[in-house]
């Protein structure tokens, strides 16, 4: 008899390749991103690899891995050694995907160079070569700071070159804040019942990112209160279920554990998340974002009197530092409101006396 294939662990998927090679894939987190197993299957070292990336442990190297690994001291080693690291497994999925393709360019560019070479210049001359678009300039900065705190932490490194290196502020605000129009626009096309709604409406009501909202599910609600671990941080917040989100949650079709499902009922990934919403908000007609729902929310909890420490609450922030951006912002505009008043009143009547008389000598 043939032998029978063997079963594969939870969350392991086997594919053949257009070259015709079998594959194997673990995703770790309901929804997240895939890795690509290398190890020999169901081998000793196979099942070693997949219990490190089910548990967020380093991942043991294969053979061909070790004969290719980078010289040690120079820059592509210190990342890899820092990708292998607890610190580097205790980030969020998002923030490992977004600072491995930081990591990729900058080995492709440097990663020979000493890193004990690396001054506060080399780092500034880097981030001036992506001035053209700051937020990756900031995120490069983000990435370097972090490669070499840990590196100093763990005596790799003597000092860390990132110190003291400012940030370039980017111009703009990032994603286009939604206006309470474009809010009506799209309301208007996609009415409730609709999963475009339903999806905006997570959105709006909640503040959410887009990965958490794509888990968002009937589980996480209990008394009107939703309670879910955000991506990002991994930070729990407990966010009140207004009226517009719980009407359109009752009229909407949702699935089982994810209320935003895509037309065969299945569960979005963020990334395809993001361009559903962004075919939605181009068919009613609004410049609008999923991100730009999160800050259209702050701004309006903002408005109303949100203080920091609510609106850190609500947004899971884990210092003050966008929450006083929307205070500032809006006690600024309510200050140009009440300053608008003293404009329409009459300036008072001056009253003159006149001066007493002199007393005559």
């Amino acid at each position: 008899m043939p032998d029978m294939p063997q079963a594969m662990p939870p969350r392991v998927q086997r594919e053949i390749t257009r070259h015709g090679k079998v594959v194997y894939y673990v995703r770790p987190q309901h929804q997240g991103r895939r890795i690509r197993m290398h190890q020999e299957p169901f081998s000793k070292e196979w099942w070693a690899e997949y219990n490190a990336i089910m548990t967020g442990q380093p991942v043991p190297q294969t053979a061909e891995q070790v004969k290719k690994a980078p010289v040690k001291g120079n820059l592509s080693w210190l990342i890899a050694q820092y990708r292998q690291s607890g610190d580097w497994a205790r980030l969020s999925i998002a923030t490992r995907k977004n600072r491995e393709n930081i990591y990729r360019n900058i080995v492709a560019q440097a990663g020979d160079v000493p890193y004990d070479r690396i001054t506060r210049t080399d780092v500034v001359r880097g981030q001036e070569r992506r001035a053209s678009k700051p937020f990756a300039a900031r995120d490069y900065l983000k990435a370097l700071r972090a490669l070499f705190k840990w590196a100093v932490a763990n005596q790799h490194a003597k000092y860390n070159p990132t110190e003291g290196v400012r940030a370039i502020t980017p111009k703009n605000d990032g994603f286009h804040t939604w206006t309470e129009g474009e809010i009506a626009r799209f309301r208007e096309y996609w009415p409730m019942g609709t999963r475009e709604r339903l999806a905006f409406e997570v959105l709006l009501n909640t503040g959410l990112r887009r990965g958490d909202a794509v888990k968002l599910g009937r589980q996480h609600i209990k008394h009107g209160v939703l309670t879910i671990k955000t991506e990002k941080t991994g930070d729990e917040v407990s966010i009140p279920v207004l009226p517009d989100l719980a009407e359109a949650i009752r009229v909407s079709p949702t699935g089982d554990l994810a209320l935003i499902v895509g037309k065969r009922g299945r569960p979005f990934v963020k990334e395809s998340f993001g361009t559903a919403f962004r075919e939605a908000c181009g068919a009613a007609g609004v410049p609008g974002s999923a991100h730009g729902l999160r800050k259209a929310a702050a701004v309006r909890l903002a408005e109303n009197g949100a203080t920091v420490h609510q609106l850190m609450a609500w947004f899971g922030w884990t210092d003050d530092s966008m929450a006083k951006i929307y205070t500032r912002t809006a006690d600024r505009r309510r200050m140009a409101l009440e300053a608008g008043d003293l404009w329409e009143r009459p300036p008072a009547p001056k009253i003159s006396r006149p001066h007493p008389k002199k007393r005559a000598k």
